[in-house]
Parts: structure tokens; C-alpha cells; sequence
């Protein structure tokens, strides 16, 4: 269909209406169609990846996992253990290390202040719970960049 409207007759193309512009036009739209789904397909396979590779914030502050995540929430035990893990790789104290530790310092200072943070901080928390991850699904964080906040607000 779409190559006789291109190469169509001029009677054809008369009779029919057909302009450049529009062909370039539906050209574009399919074009745009098949990015956004190839993206989302893309995005869905990373949701699926990221869930393999669960975040464990015990694991990172050394801690034996709760057999009821929600009892170890924001505990005593979680703060000291942060506190221990903090003198030894805080950004100024990793001076200290030796060479080979230093080099790995910040990485590992980033997964114990998320571990902190997850394990502190109820949001957080929750979309660990859900998602394995404390930010949330890939997906969805995607989704949420993508739509504009004032189409879900309830003044419109």
C-alpha cells in the first residue's frame, strides 16, 4: 500500500490526495513508533536484569539478614554496624587503607551509604522491598521521567 502511494500514477495520487509531506510524515511516526517500543523492550529487559542482581543491604554493612525484613528496619543494630563501616571507609579516612584497598574505597563507600539509606529511610525501604532495588523499578523511574507530573494531577 504504502509503496503505491509512493510510486503510485499522478491520477492516483491526485485522486488520493497524496503529498510528499504526508508520506514523510507517516514515515516519521512509524519511524518514532518502532524507537519507543524498541526502547521500552530494551528497558523491560533491564527491569528483568536488575531484579537478578537483588541488592542486599545486610550483605554491604555485614550483617545477618533478619528472618522478618521489616524487625531490623531502622534498629540499633544497623546504625552501629554503619558507624563501624564508616571509620574504616569514610572518604577521609581512607588515607589509612593500603594502596590496593584505597582504590575500591569510594565504590564501596557509595554501597554502604545506600545500604544505610535503605535501611533507614521508610520509601526506601519499601521499594526495596518491592523492586530489590532502593530506587525503584527501571521501568518505572523510566515511565515517570517520561510523563510530565501535571497530567496526573488532580487540579486538571
Amino acid at each position: 500500500m504504502f509503496c503505491r502511494k509512493l510510486f503510485g500514477s499522478k491520477e492516483y495520487q491526485k485522486e488520493k490526495k497524496v503529498t510528499a509531506w504526508k508520506l514523510c510524515l507517516q514515515l516519521f511516526l512509524i519511524g518514532l513508533n518502532a524507537f519507543w517500543m524498541y526502547h521500552t523492550y530494551r528497558l523491560i529487559l533491564l527491569d528483568s536484569e536488575m531484579a537478578d542482581k537483588r541488592f542486599n543491604p545486610w550483605e554491604v554493612l555485614e550483617l545477618a539478614m533478619p528472618m522478618n525484613p521489616y524487625k531490623g528496619f531502622n534498629s540499633p543494630a544497623v546504625k552501629k554496624a554503619y558507624r563501624n563501616m564508616a571509620r574504616k571507609f569514610h572518604p577521609d579516612k581512607v588515607a589509612r587503607l593500603p594502596l590496593e584497598e584505597q582504590k575500591t574505597a569510594g565504590a564501596k563507600w557509595e554501597l554502604i551509604t545506600k545500604a544505610q539509606e535503605t535501611l533507614t529511610n521508610e520509601g526506601k525501604f519499601q521499594n526495596w522491598v518491592e523492586y530489590g532495588n532502593p530506587d525503584g523499578s527501571i521501568v518505572r523511574q523510566s515511565i515517570d521521567i517520561a510523563v510530565p507530573s501535571w497530567i496526573f494531577d488532580p487540579k486538571n
